[in-house]
């Protein structure tokens, strides 16, 4: 389990530099994706919407996912099997690990 704990970390990490690149221009949506090793219609799919507000002593993270699985079959898996907001979960913690904060991940 530690292994793709820290595979997940390093995929984070990677996605936020592509991301940052991305947003300022400095990459092709293919060329970021290609940094992922993913293609760049996988990379602009899996674009998301930050939002940072402050609440309390603390800071409230808002992630909304831009996009949608085509395929019925995949929408099913991921809707019952996958589940979308496992890999949003998993995300929120490793940034709260990060940090030294214990997160509550919660879906809209």
């Amino acid at each position: 389990m530690r292994r793709a704990s820290a595979l997940w970390e390093v995929f984070v990490l990677r996605f936020e530099e592509a991301l940052e690149r991305y947003r300022k221009r400095r990459l092709t949506a293919d060329e970021a994706g290609e940094v992922l090793g993913m293609s760049g219609r996988n990379f602009r799919r899996l674009i998301m919407r930050y939002e940072l507000r402050p609440d309390g002593a603390g800071t409230l993270l808002t992630i909304t996912e831009r996009g949608f699985v085509k395929n019925v079959i995949f929408r099913a898996l991921a809707r019952y099997v996958f589940t979308h907001h496992r890999t949003l979960e998993q995300y929120l913690r490793t940034l709260g690990r990060r940090f030294g904060v214990e997160v509550k991940p919660e879906p809209a």
